[in-house]
């Protein structure tokens, strides 16, 4: 079984009553041998388990082998993320942390772990924004675990992932000293 390290949120960018079989007719299309993510969000916040977690999927060029992808129906570069996909999406972030021991530094959007030779912009800035919330509310809640590893960090002071990694690294190295 593979070992589970990060956890990418995607967008479908198409409109909102796209369905998980039009989503398996695309990646089919592009010749994958089965729908690139582990879980879909409808557009009613129901979450559709469509690949199993031990299978690798095809959501980050070269960075699949120890993610699991879930994505969330609609264009979010155009419009808002309902509340009910929301609260799906953290619920099942949440449930997938605790399952794979995972914390908010292996949460990211799409566009955050894209290879410079692959930019993109999913998840959308609406659910990007929306994620960087959810890692906050995410992080009090493992804080509430027997044995966590919660950090408080500012989210609202990295709006850029990447050129503030190394920022973000030092913070978590000296929280982590002072322990």
């Amino acid at each position: 079984m593979r070992k589970i390290k990060s956890l990418a949120v995607h967008h479908s960018a198409s409109p909102s009553t796209t369905t998980v079989a039009d989503i398996k007719k695309w990646h089919e299309k592009r010749e994958w041998p089965h729908i690139a993510y582990h879980y879909v969000i409808l557009n009613n916040g129901k979450v559709v388990h469509t690949l199993r977690d031990a299978q690798e999927g095809f959501g980050v060029y070269g960075k699949n082998k120890d993610s699991l992808h879930i994505c969330v129906i609609g264009d979010f570069t155009k419009s808002p993320v309902l509340q009910k996909q929301i609260d799906s999406l953290e619920k099942t972030i949440l449930k997938l942390c605790k399952k794979y021991k995972l914390q908010i530094w292996n949460i990211y959007g799409h566009l955050e772990l894209a290879l410079e030779s692959h930019p993109t912009q999913c998840p959308g800035e609406h659910l990007m924004k929306e994620l960087n919330l959810m890692r906050v509310r995410i992080s009090e809640k493992l804080k509430k675990e027997k044995n966590p590893i919660p950090l408080e960090i500012q989210v609202e002071t990295l709006p850029n992932w990447r050129s503030n990694l190394l920022q973000w690294i030092m913070e978590i190295i000296t929280k982590l000293l002072k322990r």
